[in-house]
């Protein structure tokens, strides 16, 4: 990534990790046969509160140094992944600020051109910002291996966390989205229609709109890839084309990259070797 784009980031993460760790913990908040589940509410950059579900396995082959974090898709809230649960990996769903779970003090519904005018004050910088603060959690309380799985929309920004934070160990995203702006909207992706709709809305501020958007567009990040990466794409998917996704795959710098062709429209859920891939790289990198 250019010098600036790298300043920008590297000023981001500074700031969030001035904050302090410490959190609002309601116990048993989801709790079953197989997990204990905790929910756990902290206190984000800019003074704005996102909300995590903390499960731990009750499994005899529990690891306590590995985690997962999973983060749900744009429009959607947690959707744990027992799978993750069944091989002892503890798990941090999070949602968040201004989606799903996390609506505390906003709700965003769209995640692209919130805050859209400043790349400081731009939604996608504080969903990266919650995660990051995450990912210091985890480590604070002694995670040494971590992981982030993301659906879509968390799918790509498990692929931005990736290329930002060397703790991340690996990346599993499915059909991730977020980058090559401009393109995309001249080409009207249908994932892209806040931003479509911002543009026709404000079409003097397009400039201006994709000048704010390359601090976050994943061609200018996965290149420094850190994490080991596996990506998923779904045949025929006319939200987030395939195209799309192998764009942003091929961007991916390194040899540590997985691609893997699903059956499903969403690149999961369908197709069960998908789980049985996704396990294998955390079992083997992990």
């Amino acid at each position: 990534m250019d010098t600036e784009i790298k300043e920008f980031w590297n000023e981001t993460m500074q700031e969030v990790d001035s904050l302090p760790l410490d959190c609002v913990e309601k116990k048993g908040a989801q709790a079953n046969q197989y997990c204990d589940v905790d929910k756990l509410i902290f206190q984000g950059l800019g003074n704005k509160r996102f909300s995590c579900l903390r499960v731990v396995p009750k499994s005899e082959h529990g690891c306590s140094k590995r985690a997962v974090i999973f983060l749900p898709g744009g429009y959607a809230g947690w959707t744990p992944r027992p799978h993750v649960w069944f091989e002892g990996i503890d798990t941090l769903c999070v949602d968040p600020r201004g989606q799903g779970h996390s609506k505390h003090d906003c709700d965003v519904r769209d995640n692209i051109t919130t805050g859209i005018k400043n790349r400081f004050t731009c939604h996608l910088r504080h969903v990266y910002a919650d995660v990051r603060q995450s990912v210091n959690y985890l480590a604070a309380s002694g995670y040494t291996s971590i992981a982030i799985v993301g659906n879509c929309f968390g799918g790509a920004i498990a692929l931005g966390m990736g290329a930002l934070d060397s703790r991340v160990k690996v990346v599993c995203a499915q059909m991730p989205y977020l980058a090559d702006w401009e393109r995309c909207a001249n080409e009207k992706v249908k994932c892209y229609e806040y931003l479509l709709k911002y543009l026709d809305r404000y079409p003097n501020m397009r400039d201006k709109t994709f000048g704010v958007l390359r601090f976050f567009d994943l061609f200018n990040l996965v290149p420094d890839m850190m994490a080991h990466s596996f990506v998923t794409v779904g045949e025929g998917n006319s939200v987030v084309p395939p195209g799309h996704v192998w764009d942003i795959y091929s961007k991916i710098g390194g040899d540590k990259a997985r691609l893997f062709l699903c059956d499903g429209n969403w690149g999961y859920g369908n197709d069960p070797n998908y789980y049985y891939w996704q396990l294998c790289m955390m079992r083997k990198y992990l």
